[in-house]
């Protein structure tokens, strides 16, 4: 009985239990609402999100791609920087190129160097036998040691004692009057022998008549076969070697130098004087007039100032210096601007272009020149005689270091 109460009541039960029990969805509705307005909520939150990252994303490629576009672009522009600059570096080598070029082509040409031969000429080195003497500075030295007492002194009972002088302001004094000394006495007849090689035997005899001071006669002797000794032993075996066909005077004045030679054993020829022999030495090497006439009385100071050194006027740098100075440019100068004037000096070979050769009696321009030269050959004369003086009593010194 009591089983089947049991069983009876089991419906009963299940149902009640299926009353109370509510059905799903039932009792939580809204609770699934809330649910998916969160979900919907959370879904928008995330597509936000999304939307910025892509944004962010896009904003980053599109600066990232900026940036590679503005790199590619200052590459360009460093590879065309770099193609200027070597632009530049070859338009600067190709000027340095011209220039150098330029450089070359002034070596190559003659007209902008001075003459080869000119160098050789005018160097101390050259065995002229200068240095041998002191141009009458040693005894000048020894009879200038005393000078008199200034005239601007009062008188008194006493005799005025001479006061010690200094050999170097006696050396400064001497200078101007050596080299207006010579060139009154030689340059004329240098020049008459540059522009008239034909006549120099009669220029050369003139010059030997009119030197009365013996001591200058035996230098100039010596001076001269020394020239005759340099051409004949230096320059004469190139003669035949130059390029150029040497002019007419050029041959004139090498044969000359050639006869020479031998001119020792005619006695009815003068032998050989320096300021006669000098410029026919030039005129062989195409050697303008004027660059002849400035060699020429430079090399007398030269060889003044180095007989000073030796006799302990001066030190050789000191001498160097006064060459150097423009008080001896001057003096130089001076004197060639004096005989410019007088005698129209011009530069080189085409002064006597004229019958090729001036002098030489060709014709009635060849006549007018040899008168001409027969003028500047009687305008040579010395202008201080005590000059003469001072070098003629070298020898009667009691003691000397050079030659007389």
């Amino acid at each position: 009985m009591t089983t089947s109460t049991t069983h009876k009541n089991m419906p009963i039960q299940a149902s009640l239990s299926l009353t109370d029990n509510p059905t799903p969805g039932e009792g939580h509705g809204t609770s699934k609402s809330e649910k998916h307005c969160g979900d919907e909520d959370h879904d928008g939150e995330e597509s936000d999100k999304e939307d910025k990252g892509d944004k962010r994303d896009g904003e980053v490629e599109g600066l990232t791609e900026e940036i590679r576009m503005m790199e590619r672009v200052l590459e360009q522009k460093k590879e065309r920087l770099r193609g200027l600059r070597r632009e530049k570096k070859i338009e600067e080598g190709e000027e340095t190129r011209r220039d150098e070029l330029d450089d070359l082509d002034d070596l190559d040409d003659s007209r902008s160097l001075p003459s080869h031969a000119l160098l050789l000429l005018a160097d101390t080195a050259l065995p002229l036998g200068s240095f041998a003497y002191s141009v009458g500075l040693e005894s000048y030295l020894a009879h200038r040691r005393l000078s008199p007492s200034p005239s601007n002194t009062l008188p008194t009972t006493t005799t005025p004692q001479p006061t010690l002088t200094s050999p170097l302001t006696n050396l400064e004094s001497f200078l101007p009057l050596s080299l207006t000394s010579l060139s009154s006495t030689t340059l004329p007849l240098l020049i008459a022998a540059y522009r008239s090689p034909a006549r120099y035997h009669s220029i050369n005899e003139h010059y030997d008549a009119t030197l009365i001071c013996t001591v200058q006669r035996r230098a100039s002797l010596a001076q001269g076969r020394a020239v005759v000794g340099v051409w004949s032993k230096i320059f004469s075996p190139h003669f035949s070697q130059i390029s150029d066909p040497p002019s007419k005077k050029r041959k004139k004045a090498a044969e000359m130098l050639s006869s020479l030679q031998h001119s020792s054993k005619e006695q009815s020829i003068s032998p050989p004087h320096y300021p006669t022999t000098f410029p026919l030495l030039f005129l062989t090497q195409s050697i303008p007039l004027q660059s002849t006439v400035y060699v020429y009385l430079l090399s007398h100071l030269k060889t003044i100032l180095s007989a000073a050194v030796r006799a302990g006027v001066l030190g050789p740098y000191q001498a160097q210096g006064i060459l150097a100075s423009r008080d001896i440019e001057g003096l130089v100068r001076g004197e060639m601007r004096r005989w410019e004037k007088a005698m129209g000096l011009g530069g080189g070979e085409e002064d006597g272009k004229n019958g090729e050769m001036s002098g030489e009696g060709c014709g009635e321009e060849g006549e007018e020149e040899a008168d001409e030269d027969s003028t500047i050959v009687r305008m040579a004369g010395q202008t201080i005689p005590i000059l003469d003086l001072w070098s003629g009593r070298h020898e009667m010194l009691y003691s000397r270091i050079f030659n007389s």
